[in-house]
């Protein structure tokens, strides 16, 4: 699936930082647990935890709102190929439980 929606965005959108597979791949992780409910916050967090890797002094490494207008923008090409490629697969538009049906159950908790 990150090939796919890696191949949805226009090659001279994409990072030039060489191999940006890993960055698919998160993207990927979103469009599974998210599918259409992913958001431009989460595009750029995903992206933010990518290049703080590869370069760990960027001046993009802020929260999605504290960014300016166009670097806000360069994120939408990537949202987009995330819900065509969500749509694609059929992954739907998650909407967060209740509280009343995950308070305190016990499910699903980590230990």
């Amino acid at each position: 699936m990150a090939a796919e929606i890696r191949d949805q965005v226009d090659p001279s959108l994409r990072p030039d930082a060489g191999d940006d597979l890993p960055l698919f791949r998160t993207y990927a992780v979103l469009a599974f647990a998210k599918g259409l409910a992913v958001t431009h916050d989460d595009v750029h967090n995903a992206w933010v935890g990518w290049m703080a890797a590869l370069e760990p002094q960027h001046p993009a490494l802020l929260p999605f709102e504290a960014l300016g207008d166009d670097e806000r923008r360069q994120d939408e090409p990537f949202l987009e190929a995330i819900y065509l490629v969500s749509k694609e697969h059929g992954l739907p538009r998650l909407e967060a439980p209740a509280q009343s049906e995950t308070a305190n159950d016990g499910a699903g908790q980590r230990e």
